[in-house]
This record gives structure tokens, sequence and C-alpha cells, in this order.
């Protein structure tokens, strides 16, 4: 049917072309009304399906989709700033535009095809390439309506070609064409149909064109060779994580070792490598000696690999806290905090990184140590706060960064309890206590119960302080009711708080 279609508007183009210009710009402005009467009458009629007439009847920049569709656009221009020329590379916005987002948001294309050459490809470079591109599909057209020397007999088809290859690259100002497999794919192939159409002969016995395009294909073939290697990469890492799952550990860690080397240059097959291996360790360490380094050296790579990453320095900085390096974790949660500040998870981890350190500083004799880290989880809180304010007022606030979280002020009211800052403390903690659940700070029912379990164990200890016993006498009630070991936990937190002083 497309074929139908492309040669009807091709004959009719032609009909076209022999008419005069004033009856030309009637035709179109009588095709243009009639159009607009007949869609009118659809809609009126109920003859249009009920989504498609509801997204025609809704349309409007306000919506979600366009608004931010064009803040993207606005983040990405920070990245086209610091490199102007040259660009940031091939998935340059989704390694970097953490550090350029004005509020939380994922998406790894920015939704605009011009203003992601210019981030990727630079100015001078790969934007005014495209631009070129672009400029042969006008001339090609501009040729094929206009000179009678036009070659080809399959000169009707020129401006069907051109005209879906125009919509398309219109439509790139607000979607991922280029990008996206389909409509790439049609793109470039409608651009070089309309070229091929409109060069015809005149280039073909040419020895320099015929060296041209032989070194055109082998550069495909080579670049084609690259592509297969990394499909092939992410086929072998799939397979390999299925055999993780059902416990075969030394055929998913041989698995991820030969994902590496058909893509040495993803952090994505590096982590999911040093997940497996630490797994391994874990489930299966007689035949997976020294697992935990293993996976460290797999993690330190994907960081050199895309150091801007957030989730990788928070991946890692996981990994650190559940193998004992602490002061490794702290380091790479505040790394991830620094890169995505718009994100309120990464106040959180961080905070609690923060506390356990200093926790572990204040047992251990060190209260002069363990205070810088407990003033962190206070600062932490204030960060947030800050941070929130510079959302734009658009965004709506069941995705907005918001001034505080549950987690967070759990973190700051438990080393305000070890500073001493007990009503401070009793404030924050009464907060965390009676929070629903926060999705903005990935909370789940489970982690609510626990969250719940935790403030109650504190709060009992700082009303305690505060000389307040009904209080108390309320949360002990229920910490026992949630924990077959309440005295025990009340007793070893009870002989620290308050440690540090203020």
């Amino acid at each position: 049917m497309g074929l139908v279609l492309a040669l009807g508007a091709g004959w009719l183009a032609r009909r076209f072309a022999g008419l005069s210009s004033r009856r030309q710009l009637l035709m179109v402005v009588a095709a243009a009304v009639a159009g607009a009467a007949l869609l009118g009458a659809l809609l009126a009629g109920g003859l249009l399906p009920k989504a498609l007439a509801a997204r025609i009847m809704g349309f409007s920049l306000g919506e979600r989709s366009v608004w931010e569709r064009l803040w993207w656009s606005k983040d990405a221009l920070g990245l086209v700033k610091d490199s102007p020329i040259l660009g940031s590379g091939g998935g340059g916005w989704a390694a970097r535009y953490w550090q350029y987002q004005t509020y939380n948001y994922y998406t790894r294309e920015i939704h605009n095809d011009y203003i992601q050459t210019l981030v990727e490809t630079g100015g001078l470079v790969g934007f005014l390439a495209l631009l070129a591109l672009l400029g042969t599909l006008g001339r090609a057209a501009w040729r094929a309506a206009t000179s009678e020397k036009a070659p080809g007999p399959w000169r009707h088809l020129v401006a069907p070609a051109a005209a879906g290859a125009l919509m398309l690259a219109l439509h790139g100002l607000l979607d991922a064409d280029f990008t996206l497999l389909v409509p790439g794919v049609v793109f470039w192939l409608l651009l070089g149909a309309v070229d091929g159409l409109t060069l015809g002969k005149r280039v073909s016995a040419s020895a320099g064109a015929s060296r041209a395009r032989a070194g055109l294909i082998v550069a495909a073939v080579a670049l084609s060779s690259v592509a297969v290697s990394l499909f092939t990469a992410q086929q072998v890492m799939r397979e390999a994580v299925i055999l993780s799952t059902k416990g075969a550990w030394p055929q998913s860690v041989a698995g991820m070792a030969r994902a590496s080397i058909f893509d040495p240059w993803s952090t994505d097959i590096r982590v999911q490598r040093a997940l497996i291996l630490e797994a391994a360790g874990i489930y299966n360490a007689a035949e997976t000696p020294g697992a935990v380094a293993r996976a460290r050296e797999q993690y330190v790579t994907a960081l050199e690999l895309q150091p801007d990453g957030p989730n990788n320095h928070d991946t890692y900085g996981l990994f650190a806290m559940r193998n004992g390096m602490t002061d490794v974790g702290i380091a790479e949660f505040e790394k991830a905090l620094e890169l995505q500040p718009f994100e309120a998870l990464r106040y959180a981890r961080a905070a609690e990184a923060h506390f356990a350190l200093g926790y572990s500083e204040l047992t251990n004799g060190h209260s002069a140590e363990a205070h810088p880290n407990l003033g962190r989880c206070v600062e932490l809180k204030a960060l947030l706060a800050k941070q929130a304010a510079k959302v734009p007022s658009i965004v709506p606030q069941d995705s907005a960064l918001p001034a505080e979280t549950p987690t967070l002020n759990l973190q700051a009211g438990k080393a305000l309890a070890l500073l001493g800052r007990f009503r401070e403390a009793q404030t924050l903690l009464v907060e965390a206590h009676e929070a629903r659940l926060c999705e903005l700070a990935r909370e789940t029912n489970q982690s609510v119960a626990g969250r719940k379990f935790e403030t109650a164990l504190w709060l009992l200890l700082v009303e305690e302080r505060l000389g307040h016993a009904k209080s108390a006498a309320n949360y002990l009630k229920e910490v026992r009711s949630l924990s077959p070991e309440p005295d025990e936990l009340r007793q070893e937190l009870g002989r620290w708080i308050g440690a540090t002083g203020t």
C-alpha cells in the first residue's frame, strides 16, 4: 500500500508541476481546507478511533510529553556549550545528562535529533554534516521538479520520497527518529533514494566515484563487524545471567568473561560481571577463588570507562559497603550524589553510609572521628531541601525532588541523637516514624516496616533522655511487638546515644 501511495503521489506531483504557479497555490489552499474540513467532520461524527480522537483533541504544548522534551533539549544545550566542536561522542547524552538536568528524569535520548547530533558530534563537525545531507535532499527535490534534464524514468518518485524524508526530519524535532531502528533506517533509505534518483548516471562513470563507493562499502563492512561483536556481547551476557539464576556459577562467570571480550567498552557488562562474580563467591566459593577482588576490578574498569555514570558509582558503593569497605562506599555514594543531585535516594544512601562509619568510630572509642560523619548526615538533609528548591515549578509534585524524605530524616535523626541534640532528633524521628511510603525515595512496603521499627527504637531512647516516660513506654511496646530482641538492641544503642556531645 505504501508503494501504491508513493506512485500515486508521484503521478500527482508530475501533473501538479505542469500547472501555473497561481493554480498550484489555489490547489494547495483548497487541499488544506478540504483536509481540515474532513478531519473536523470525522471528529464530530465520532468516526475516528477514540484513542486517536482523544490524542488530536487533547494535544497542547502544556502536555507533559511535550514540555519534558523541550526541557530535555534545553538541558542538552549545556553539554553542547561544554563540547561545541567535536561533541561528547556517541552516547554522550546518556552518559552525562545527569550533570546537566534541572530536575530528576531518566531518558537515554534527548528526543530532538538535531540537538542530539550537536551533543554527540559537535556543531562544526556532525551538525554541519547533517545539515549538508538535508541540503542535498532539498536540492535533489528542487532539481527534479524544475530541471528538464533531470534524469531517469523514475523521476516521479522523487517528490513523494523527498516528502517522506522531510516529514521524518521535521518529526525529529520532538523525537529520536534518527536513532530508532525503523524510522532511522527509513529516513536514510529515503535520503539515499532521492539523491540517487537525481544524480543518475552522472557519477557512475567516474573512476574516483567508484573508488569512493568501494571505500564506503569497506567502511560499512568494518562497522557492521563491530556492530555484530557488540550485539553478540549482549546475547552472551543475557545467557550468562540466565545461567546465574540456575546456579550454574562457573559457566555464568565464564560467559561474562566472553561478553567482555566481544564488547570491552560496555560498562553495563562490566557491572553485571562484577555482580555475578560477587554472587559466585558467596554461593560457589570453591570454584570462584578471589571473587571479591575480581569483582572490584570490574567495578574499577567500569568507572574508568564511564566516570560520569552515577548508577555505576552507586552500585560500586553498595558493593563496598557489603564487603566492609565503608570509606570506599562513602566516597562512591558522595560521587553519585554529586553527579545526580536531583535523585532523592542518593541523599539517604550517602547519609546511611556516613552514619555507619560514624557509629563504628564511636563504638571503637574514636569520638572525635565520629563527629564529622554524623554531622554530614545532618548536612545532607539541608542539601536535599536546597536542591529541591531548584526544581522548576512546571514539574509535577509526584516526580519533583522532595524537600525531605522519611529515610533521610531517619538517618539525620539518629545522627542528632548520637550528637546529643535530642529535641532536634525527636522532631526528625517522629516525622520519619509517621510518614507514609515515599516512592520518590524508592521505598517499598517492606522497607517502610523496617523504617518504622528503627525509628520507634531510636525514639524510645530519645524520649527516655528527654524524660518523657509515657511516650517512651509506648515506643517500647511497639518495638517489643516487632522484634524478639528489643532489650538487647535498646541496651546496645543506649550505651552510645549522646556520647559525642554537642
